[in-house]
């Protein structure tokens, strides 16, 4: 995030939560900058990594936007995913990210899973 709020340059790129796979096959939560289409990871610049993104902040009024959005007090400001449930798991956007990541790892049933899941909370506020 401080790329895009005090690297000249970046005032306009995206701030992105989202979910990486290592070539260790590790799977977690993690933040990087996308600037007209690459990804620029300061934190991680020389690792092998696969990029499923989450949540999207467009430059620096989107960040700015994002960290007003209300937080449970007991929270720190970052990351942001927590603004939207625990480890961003109210963000549909998010929760796709987290089992897009297992497909490469061959646990495509974790997709199906979200599949399915989102199928029942779409349909779950219908009145009957």
């Amino acid at each position: 995030m401080r790329v895009v709020q005090d690297v000249p340059g970046y005032e306009e790129a995206d701030y992105v939560e989202g979910v990486i796979v290592t070539v260790k096959d590790v799977v977690t939560e993690h933040g990087w900058v996308e600037l007209n289409g690459v990804i620029v990871d300061p934190t991680l610049p020389d690792d092998e990594l696969l990029y499923y993104p989450g949540l999207r902040f467009r430059g620096r009024q989107g960040i700015s936007g994002a960290m007003r959005i209300p937080k449970p007090r007991d929270l720190d400001d970052l990351p942001i995913l927590d603004r939207f449930g625990e480890g961003g798991s109210d963000s549909p956007e998010f929760v796709a990210a987290w089992f897009a990541a297992y497909g490469p790892l061959g646990l495509d049933e974790m997709t199906q899973m979200y599949d399915d899941c989102d199928q029942i909370s779409a349909t779950a506020d219908l009145p009957v």
